[in-house]
């Protein structure tokens, strides 16, 4: 491709991450700040779905200072994948200092933590969590997101 964007980096990078090509999705990452090219919020989603099937929290910390530096205003889609990354690499401590810090959350956001205590066998927070959930208004419902599976 003689132009490639955003966009076409984002749409890379995430088929590569759905094939488990891990790998290709870094180096499209390495090219993609090479070249200049702005990330988003999707950019960091995608990444994050590598480091989770990479189970490497090394690689996720790392996102997650890049995340940071490039976004203060801390996207609430983002911030979920990274909780589910947490989650997902039992980084408990991590999980629920970021939930914490969380400017905005949703439904999804509720749900990766109430089910990572539970997987983790933290009932009584999990059960606390899903009572904060309804005192805001959220419903409980499940919440897909694209890098975030609840």
């Amino acid at each position: 491709m003689p132009h490639r964007d955003t966009i076409t980096y984002n749409a890379m990078m995430m088929g590569c991450s759905r094939e488990g090509l891990h790998g290709e999705a870094l180096e499209l990452f390495a090219a993609m700040r090479r070249e200049g090219v702005d990330t988003s919020h999707f950019t960091f989603s995608s990444l994050l779905t590598v480091g989770t099937g990479m189970v490497d929290l090394h690689l996720g910390c790392q996102i997650h200072g890049l995340f940071v530096r490039a976004n203060p205003s801390r996207n609430v889609f983002v911030n979920n994948a990274l909780l589910d990354f947490y989650s997902k690499c039992d980084s408990l401590g991590d999980l629920k200092q970021l939930f914490d810090e969380m400017p905005e959350r949703d439904n999804a956001s509720y749900n990766v933590m109430i089910s990572a205590c539970s997987w983790n066998r933290c009932g009584g927070m999990a059960l606390q969590l899903f009572r904060d959930m309804q005192t805001l208004g959220f419903d409980g419902r499940p919440y897909h997101m694209l890098a975030c599976s609840v």
